[in-house]
């Protein structure tokens, strides 16, 4: 729809229009993810043949971790669940602010969401996604200031829900993502005390070790430590 002629009814109107008078293009989208799964149940089988004892899992990037909506209506967890030991989410609190800022927002300003101012976009986003947008950035404040542990926390939880006790969670926290606002040991701790707290079953140090720093890998240590005494 970018760059398209304004229709008179809006942007989000005239977006209902075309999904109202080709429903198949949800219907084509929702195959989609079928067929992503479909490869991902072989896949698995395939490996379990081989090792009927390994874990197989899944990486669910940032963008239908936490900021598609289609992507979460599309499927839960828990139907993942059949064809995986567990799922390992991405919560980078920290990079997720410029992501917000340099690619939800503009995108959404530019299709579905013209009419809508980016504070207001914003203010939206978190209502959806239930994150607190008193402790999030602002719309300044994206791409300066990171996400926080309570970001962390809010997406594993929902993730542990999502799956329904069918398959574990892993939450990938990530630190040193390069494009994300300076990172603090303090808060990498927190948000590892947090993805706990939230109920993962596990975590994975995320994204690259040869992009992490060494007092932010120790700041982990000292939480998984408190975890486990």
């Amino acid at each position: 729809m970018a760059g398209a002629a304004h229709p008179p009814e809006g942007t989000f109107g005239g977006f209902l229009r075309q999904v109202i008078r080709y429903p198949e293009i949800l219907g084509w989208e929702y195959q989609y993810r079928l067929g992503r799964e479909a490869i991902c149940d072989a896949m698995y089988r395939r490996a379990k043949q081989v090792k009927p004892s390994a874990e197989i899992g899944w990486h669910v990037d940032h963008q239908p971790s936490s900021w598609d909506l289609v992507y979460r209506a599309e499927m839960s967890y828990e139907e993942m669940a059949p064809h995986s030991d567990f799922v390992k989410i991405i919560a980078y609190h920290n990079v997720l602010s410029p992501r917000i800022g340099d690619w939800y927002l503009p995108r959404f300003q530019k299709t579905i969401l013209g009419e809508v101012p980016l504070d207001a976009s914003l203010d939206l986003y978190y209502e959806l996604f239930g994150y607190d947008k008193r402790v999030e950035p602002s719309l300044a404040e994206l791409g300066r200031r990171g996400f926080t542990p309570d970001y962390v926390f809010r997406e594993t939880k929902r993730s542990v829900a999502s799956a329904n006790g069918k398959t574990k969670i892993y939450t990938g926290v990530g630190f040193d993502v390069p494009g994300a606002p300076p990172d603090d040991p303090e808060t990498i701790y927190q948000a590892t005390l947090k993805a706990f707290g939230a109920g993962a079953h596990g975590m994975v140090i995320s994204r690259e070790y040869e992009e992490m720093k060494v007092q932010h890998l120790r700041a982990v240590g000292r939480a998984v430590r408190e975890i486990t005494r």
